[in-house]
């Protein structure tokens, strides 16, 4: 009898840690998504007002953004092209050679959709969660 209330509990904690950890990813799928938005946005309206992706206000702007939100920024033009990344950590990193991001990344946001999953973009050393999201 006392086996069977310790496996039942057992197993009650294995749900409860495997819901949490469900909600845990769902809510930073979520909170990623909504600051790619944010900067998708943001990088229109500068675009609107012609100052272009490399001015060195917006480049602030973002590294401030990537250094609240705990995540990188990579910023790049429609030919999938690289520009700069601002890491999470505050600092801000030009790509040492012409680096490109393609595949099913690039392919989804130049069809003007959202992409959300995970991959190296060929600039990490390993699968990162990535949202990719055209301009807007």
């Amino acid at each position: 009898m006392g086996r069977m209330i310790l496996l039942s509990f057992a197993m009650l904690g294995v749900g409860f840690l495997y819901l949490s950890y469900r909600y845990t990813l769902q809510d930073k799928k979520h909170t990623l998504e909504e600051e790619a938005g944010y900067v998708a946005r943001l990088s229109a309206q500068v675009l609107d007002e012609r100052s272009g992706l490399t001015d060195p206000d917006y480049r602030m702007y973002l590294n401030t953004i990537a250094e609240i939100a705990g995540s990188d920024l990579l910023v790049c033009d429609d030919s999938g092209l690289l520009l700069y990344t601002c890491k999470a950590d505050g600092r801000q990193e030009s790509p040492a050679a012409e680096t490109y991001l393609t595949g099913r990344e690039m392919d989804q946001v130049l069809a003007g959709e959202r992409f959300a999953g995970t991959s190296d973009l060929g600039v990490y050393e390993k699968n990162q969660f990535v949202v990719a999201v055209p301009l807007r």
